[in-house]
């Protein structure tokens, strides 16, 4: 009784950090290429375009996943602290974070060049800390 309550007031005022709409419940979802926000859906729920793209990862059914339209990515970086970053096009939360390891920002950041993104230079020279001493 609870959970579809909670979905719709979710769906209706978003996630925290952004105005994220939730496609979390039955019904049919966007196309791909109708999708003008940032969305997320229940894996189980996403489009057959996405899932049968290759190198698509397998991700169980009931596991939130979020789309970031091409459109809206205005650019993409690669930083050791944060991982990949994310510049949207939008007024709540224009830059979002997903951590990566190190090790796979290589292979990343290629996968990212051919596929056409707006890829920022990596950073030169050491991080230092922000910490007094």
């Amino acid at each position: 009784m609870v959970g579809p309550l909670l979905a719709a007031i979710a769906d209706r005022v978003g996630m925290p950090g952004g105005p994220t709409p939730l496609h979390l419940r039955h019904g049919e979802p966007p196309h791909p290429r109708d999708m003008d926000r940032v969305t997320t859906f229940w894996a189980a729920d996403l489009p057959d375009e996405l899932q049968g793209l290759r190198g698509f990862p397998h991700v169980e059914g009931f596991r939130p996943v979020t789309v970031y339209p091409r459109r809206l990515v205005r650019r993409v970086e690669l930083r050791l602290r944060d991982g990949l970053v994310l510049g949207l096009d939008r007024e709540a939360a224009p830059e979002v974070a997903l951590w990566l390891p190190p090790w796979d920002h290589r292979r990343i950041r290629r996968a990212l060049e051919t596929a056409g993104y707006p890829l920022e230079p990596p950073a030169q020279g050491l991080i230092r800390s922000a910490a007094p001493r």
